[in-house]
C-alpha cells in the first residue's frame, strides 16, 4: 500500500485535503479532512509501516463536509479547515476548536480557497465571488481586508508569496 491509501481508506468518504504540518516536533504526523465531516490526526511511525494505521491519534468532527485544512506555519497546532460556507480555526493538540468564521462573514459563495499568510499572522479565503477575505485571526473574526480578485468562473486559489506583502491569486 503506499502512503495515502493507508490513510485514505479509513474516512467514511472521500479525503478532500492532507498536510504535513511544518514543525520539527510533527514530523512523523499527517492531517487528513475528508467529506464524511472529518478532520483526522496520524502518527506515522518513526521506522516507517509495518502494517496499515487504522487508528488516528485524534479525530475532529465538524457540522459539514470538509473540503480543505491548512496548518499555520508559525503556531504549532492551529489549523484552519473549511467546509462550503465556514472556517473552522482549532488547536489540533486536543482538537478544541477556537472559533468559527461563518456564513455572515464569508457572504453565501461557495469557499475555494484556505491559506496561511507565511508569517502565520493573516488567514487568506477566496470565494466564488472572487472575494479575497484577510483575518488577523488574533484581533477579530472579521476581516480586515477584503479586494476583488481576478475574474472569470473557474475556481480561484490565494496564497501568501513568501515573506513578503504579496498575494497570488489563481
Amino acid at each position: 500500500k503506499n502512503l495515502i491509501a493507508m490513510y485514505t481508506s479509513h474516512h467514511s468518504a472521500p479525503v478532500q485535503d492532507l498536510s504535513f504540518p511544518g514543525f520539527s516536533s510533527q514530523i512523523h504526523k499527517l492531517y487528513t479532512c475528508s467529506s464524511d465531516s472529518t478532520l483526522k490526526l496520524w502518527d506515522i511511525p518513526k521506522g516507517g509501516f509495518i502494517s496499515d494505521c487504522s487508528t488516528p491519534t485524534s479525530t475532529f468532527t465538524a457540522p459539514y463536509a470538509l473540503r480543505s485544512l491548512a496548518c499555520n506555519p508559525i503556531a504549532e497546532n492551529i489549523i484552519a479547515i473549511r467546509g462550503a460556507r465556514d472556517v473552522i480555526v482549532l488547536d489540533s493538540s486536543d482538537m478544541s476548536q477556537l472559533f468559527t468564521i461563518g456564513e455572515t462573514t464569508l457572504g453565501t459563495n461557495d469557499l475555494q480557497s484556505l491559506s496561511w499568510s507565511s508569517d502565520g499572522s493573516t488567514l487568506l479565503t477566496l470565494g466564488k465571488d472572487k472575494t479575497l477575505r484577510l483575518f488577523d485571526v488574533r484581533k477579530s473574526q472579521t476581516p480586515t481586508s477584503e479586494v476583488l480578485a481576478h475574474g472569470g468562473n473557474r475556481n480561484s486559489r490565494a496564497i501568501s508569496l513568501g515573506f513578503s506583502n504579496y498575494i497570488l491569486t489563481c
